[in-house]
């Protein structure tokens, strides 16, 4: 290989020369001895390189000094120590730097979230029956029935002792002592309640000149009066159940 340097860089200069002074060099070509020297360069791939320098036989790096180029700008590397403190540190290389790394898998739960229960329904609220509103009732005993023939009228007067202020009336069979009869229905308040014996049964309270012709019967103290009024036969009529007794009677005795 050496050999083969030498000439290659022989051409080369005697071809420079010939083309300075215009003549053709002579090229001598020396006889190929019959021994070649130690190859420079041993068969490993990396043998001449920096990480594995060439060694001649004596075992010293046998580099070519080359000229530098005058046109290139020489770089002086310059390497610094590290303090003496602090120890020098090798930054770990990763061996796969554009394999990333897979991101790490999210955890299950371990406890499983449950659904609330449904609402329970409200309860069910019964509603009572609705109040029947409290009657008033007026039971009216009639007392001193002289006999059993014609009728007994009652009526339940509200605002004076005519017929037309005696709106509630009862007309019961006559029956030698007493009679009784029931009202219903009748709002609490202040009532007058009336009655006459119809003997002979024509449905009217039979007078000559004004006087009773038969015998007749009021509430409160009105009977003792000679004009009996409203106000004087007048009682409370109160809700719930409510009893009148009241007597017949003739007028002069």
């Amino acid at each position: 290989m050496r050999f083969v340097v030498v000439l290659l860089v022989g051409i080369a200069a005697a071809s420079a020369a010939a083309a300075q002074t215009g003549n053709p060099a002579r090229v001598t070509f020396l006889p190929i001895p019959n021994t070649l020297p130690m190859m420079l360069f041993a068969p490993d791939p990396l043998a001449g390189t920096l990480l594995r320098p060439l060694s001649g036989p004596s075992g010293e790096a046998a580099f070519a000094e080359i000229a530098p180029d005058p046109g290139v700008m020489p770089i002086a590397v310059t390497a610094v120590p590290a303090p003496a403190d602090q120890p020098a540190t090798t930054a770990a290389v990763d061996p796969s730097p554009d394999v990333q790394s897979a991101p790490d898998p999210i955890p299950e739960a371990s406890d499983a979230v449950e659904a609330p229960p449904p609402p329970e329904p409200p309860p069910v609220v019964e509603t009572p029956p609705p109040k029947k509103p409290k009657t008033t009732t007026v039971t009216v005993i009639v007392e001193n029935v002289e006999s059993s023939s014609g009728n007994v009228n009652v009526a339940i007067c509200d605002k004076d002792l005519s017929r037309e202020g005696c709106p509630y009336v009862h007309e019961v069979r006559a029956q030698q002592g007493f009679v009784q009869t029931e009202f219903k229905d009748i709002p609490p308040g202040r009532y007058a309640i009336v009655g006459y014996h119809d003997v002979n049964g024509n449905n009217t309270f039979d007078k000559m000149l004004g006087i009773p012709r038969e015998p007749y019967a009021l509430s409160g103290h009105a009977a003792e009066e000679m004009v009996p009024s409203f106000a004087d036969a007048a009682l409370p009529i109160k809700t719930g159940e409510n009893a009148v007794i009241i007597r017949l009677k003739r007028l002069g005795g």
